[in-house]
């Protein structure tokens, strides 16, 4: 009995029912984002963050349940001042994230990111 609820007790903590990825933007240009919207290449699943400030960071979480369960990447497209980027990012398989989350830096020049 005691086999029986300590694998319970670890099933509890270690299931996790979340599919997806939390995206943070950090704004390190010098002009305000007007919008990050972010896809799974199957366009299932989008987020979109809005008003991001010089210096600033905003997140959302891209819930990845209901897409494809095959590979795919996401796209990024952000706006400021009229102008866009497009940039392809990171890597999922069979529908899932391979990472908890992606940290987005947007410079004025470039745009990078981490994945952990």
């Amino acid at each position: 009995m005691k086999q029986i609820m300590t694998l319970l007790v670890f099933c509890l903590m270690t299931c996790d029912n979340k599919n997806g990825v939390e995206l943070i933007i950090h704004n390190e240009s010098d002009e305000m984002i007007d919008s990050v919207r972010v896809w799974t290449s199957d366009r299932k699943a989008t987020v979109k963050l809005s008003n991001i400030k010089t210096g600033e960071k905003k997140s959302d979480f891209l819930d990845m349940t209901k897409i494809s369960k095959t590979d795919g990447d996401y796209l990024l497209k952000i706006s400021f001042n009229g102008t866009f980027k497009n940039e392809n990012m990171g890597y999922y398989t069979n529908g899932f994230s391979l990472d908890e989350t992606i940290d987005v830096y947007v410079t004025n020049d470039t745009i990078t990111y981490v994945q952990k």
